[in-house]
């Protein structure tokens, strides 16, 4: 907690919090190292648990690739252990049971198909001749990309080498052993350009786990820019080749690089942008494409490994075509009434739909959460269930409407928003937006001014606070304390889940807006 509120709360005296809060901070350390050093009666001083505890908040800092340093009024660890001043990031992608990996990895090799084993068989091989290689696997849901990069790490995990995990989203990270979501592993800078490069410095323990790496597996990438792959090569290959020396340049450094998604799914997201201009940020218009070996995957590996009846086979089947359909542009298309331009409409199955005249809203949450005031505490239930929507308007009103069903007393958080100093013309902006402006801004990705919250109320993360402890952007948490500053909450899906977490309050800073000024939300 202590760090989660050094790195995203904007701490304005951390001396002051540490002096307040060591004592409580250092709960255990002495007892720790009684235990470690086989000495029931080691009495440390004051200044040695001081030190000890210092030292762990530092480890804590270098995971998130931060440090005490950055603080020029927090007091600095001595350098008394030296496992503290090892890769801490390294070292946590070797720490795996690499027994357990090795079993895991012949179970999985067994399952794979002749275009998963072709995938493989060409990896391997980049990785153990070293001189990098640029793979593509192309296929739609179900087709087994995920169960194939599985493949890959336990293999490669299992004989202790690292492999670096991403995904463009938090959600698909979750799907990944160890995996991290792209942004929040390398780096990548919110907004992007045509020679952006990534946050990372040589001589940094991140830029030493990238160079240790042996191969980088990044999920969903149709989702991400070009700009953010080309930003990843610069780094990398500035990472490997320190020495500057042109003729001994390749691209990725000559790591292994292994990309996967499907191109019919969600696209990047271009506020305001055409089809031409969507089209142009992907990243088969990127100028590393021309370099990849593209794979395909086609056979609906659930199909064929799911226990289903042969009816549900074939409900499966048809719905699988139907999106496969869709996302190729088959589906026959009409047009609206009023509509002067070429349709654009796709008619949706009947039994695809949920009939509502009256009250939509009321209508999904009873199908979706039927049984909800009887179950509200049952974390399984809610782990199983989600309702999505395209606006943040209609998630909004769908929050609303199920807080305000469930029983118990309702919390309500307001925010303190403000104009950040390193707004353009910022004294003006402050004398221009007064606070109820402020308030009343509803942005992506940033929470707004009001939320209302109940004990039990499932809640979604949308920051990378502690990925490595499962608190990432996307995974989904139960409200069980609520107290001022901090929710205590219990994650129920992801690596996390089963673990209980503290979330305090943040600064928020929307990088991308329609505003003329930067917004602070806390």
């Amino acid at each position: 907690m202590f760090v989660i509120m050094l790195i995203f709360c904007e701490v304005t005296y951390p001396k002051k919090l540490w002096e307040k809060n060591w004592s409580s901070l250092a709960e255990g350390i002495q007892h720790r190292e009684r235990k470690r050093m086989s000495n029931l009666h080691l009495e440390l001083t004051e200044t040695q648990i001081k030190n000890l505890t210092l030292v762990d908040i530092e480890e804590l800092m270098k995971r998130n690739g931060r440090t005490l340093a950055e603080f020029p009024s927090m007091p600095i660890p001595e350098k008394e252990k030296e496992y503290a001043y090892k890769n801490k990031l390294i070292d946590e992608e070797l720490d795996y049971d690499k027994e357990k990996l090795r079993t895991q990895h012949i179970s999985l090799k067994k399952g794979l198909n002749s275009v998963q084993r072709e995938i493989f068989d060409a990896v391997s091989k980049s990785i153990e001749e070293g001189n990098g290689g640029l793979f593509f696997v192309y296929g739609s849901g179900g087709t087994g990309k995920t169960y194939l990069w599985n493949t890959i790490i336990t293999g490669l995990r299992a004989k202790s080498k690292i492999v670096l995990a991403v995904a463009s989203s938090g959600i698909a990270s979750l799907l990944l052993p160890g995996g991290r979501t792209a942004h929040s592993r390398f780096k990548i800078p919110i907004t992007l350009e045509d020679n952006s490069t990534c946050d990372v410095s040589h001589g940094t323990q991140l830029a030493g786990l990238i160079c240790k790496a042996e191969i980088i597996i990044w999920d969903e990438a149709p989702m991400i820019h070009r700009h953010a792959f080309e930003a990843l090569e610069r780094t990398v290959r500035d990472l490997m080749n320190p020495s500057k020396d042109k003729t001994k340049e390749k691209l990725f450094g000559g790591k292994t690089l292994l990309l996967g998604g499907d191109f019919r799914q969600i696209l990047p997201v271009i506020r305001g942008g055409s089809r031409e201009n969507i089209v142009d940020s992907s990243i088969s218009r990127s100028k590393l494409w021309k370099h990849f070996h593209v794979f395909q995957l086609s056979e609906n590996m659930r199909l064929l490994k799911g226990n289903c009846t042969s009816a549900e086979k074939q409900t499966i089947s048809k719905f699988g075509k139907w999106i496969l359909d869709l996302g190729d542009g088959k589906l026959p298309e009409k047009a609206v009434e009023g509509e002067d331009e070429d349709p654009t409409w796709i008619n949706i199955p009947d039994d695809l739909l949920i009939k509502a005249d009256e009250n939509p809203i009321e209508t999904i949450v009873d199908v979706v959460y039927s049984e909800l005031i009887v179950r509200f505490k049952d974390k399984n239930y809610l782990r199983e269930r989600c309702i999505l929507a395209p606006k943040n308007e209609t998630v909004d009103h769908i929050n609303d409407y199920v807080v305000f069903m469930l029983p118990g007393e309702e919390h309500i958080f307001l925010s303190s928003d403000s104009i950040s100093p390193q707004s353009y013309n910022f004294e003006n902006a402050e004398l221009l937006y007064n606070q109820e402006y402020l308030n009343s801004q509803k942005l992506s990705g940033v929470p707004n001014h009001v939320i209302r919250l109940k004990l039990h109320v499932p809640i979604m993360l949308t920051r990378n606070i502690n990925p490595s402890a499962g608190l990432c952007n996307g995974i989904r948490l139960i409200v069980t304390k609520i107290c001022a500053r901090t929710i205590q909450t219990l994650i129920i899906t992801g690596s996390g889940a089963g673990r209980s977490a503290c979330i305090p309050r943040i600064v928020i800073q929307p990088t991308e807006t329609h505003l003329p000024f930067i917004l602070r939300r806390v």
